[in-house]
C-alpha cells in the first residue's frame, strides 16, 4: 500500500514537473539571430589571409565547419545548395611579450598570440550580406624548446577558439 502511494505520488509530481518546466522559459537548443531563422544549411568558404602565418585561414575556415556542423543547429551543405555562406579574413596575428625572462629582459619567456577574424553572413539566394561582425581570440606558448611547434599549436588552438565565437554568434542570437 505504502510503495503505491509513493507510486502515486512521484507520477503526479512528474506530470506537475511536465506541465509546468515548458512555461519556466527554457528551451533546447540554441536561438538563431532573427535573420537566420529561416536558414537551415550553411558553406563555409576559404578566408582570405592578409597575416603573415600561411596556414591561419586554413586552419580558421576547416575549425569553423568542424564546430558550427558539431553544434546541429545548422547542416553542411554544398556551396550551391547550402542557405547561406561564411566569408571572412585572418586581417591580423599580433604577438606581445606575457612573461619575461628574469636574466635578460629582452627575451620574452611567454608570448600571446592575437589573431583578429572578420567574417560576413550571406544569403545565398538573393547574394545578400546579413551579418558582418569580427572577433580577436588570444593564445600563448612558451618562448623555450622547440618553439616552431609551440607556434604552431598556439595558432591551431586560437582557430579553435574563433569558430567557437563565431559559431555561438550564428547559433544564439
Amino acid at each position: 500500500m505504502a510503495t503505491k502511494s509513493r507510486h502515486l505520488i512521484f507520477s503526479a509530481f512528474v506530470l506537475a514537473a511536465l506541465f509546468l518546466i515548458p512555461s519556466c522559459g527554457y528551451r533546447l537548443g540554441g536561438y538563431k539571430p532573427r535573420v537566420l531563422e529561416k536558414m537551415q544549411t550553411f558553406n563555409v568558404t576559404m578566408m582570405a589571409n592578409y597575416s603573415l602565418e600561411p596556414e591561419a585561414a586554413v586552419l580558421i575556415s576547416s575549425a569553423l565547419a568542424d564546430t558550427l556542423q558539431r553544434d546541429g543547429t545548422y547542416r553542411l551543405a554544398a556551396r550551391g545548395e547550402s542557405d547561406f555562406r561564411i566569408e571572412g579574413e585572418v586581417s591580423r596575428i599580433g604577438y606581445s611579450s606575457l612573461r619575461t625572462n628574469t636574466e635578460d629582459t629582452y627575451l620574452s619567456d611567454e608570448i600571446s598570440m592575437n589573431v583578429t577574424v572578420k567574417y560576413r553572413v550571406v544569403d545565398n539566394s538573393i547574394q545578400r550580406t546579413l551579418i558582418e561582425n569580427s572577433c580577436i581570440v588570444s593564445s600563448s606558448y612558451y618562448n623555450s624548446g622547440n618553439v616552431q611547434t609551440a607556434r604552431a599549436n598556439a595558432l591551431s588552438y586560437a582557430a579553435q577558439l574563433a569558430a567557437q565565437r563565431i559559431t555561438e554568434d550564428l547559433t544564439n542570437g
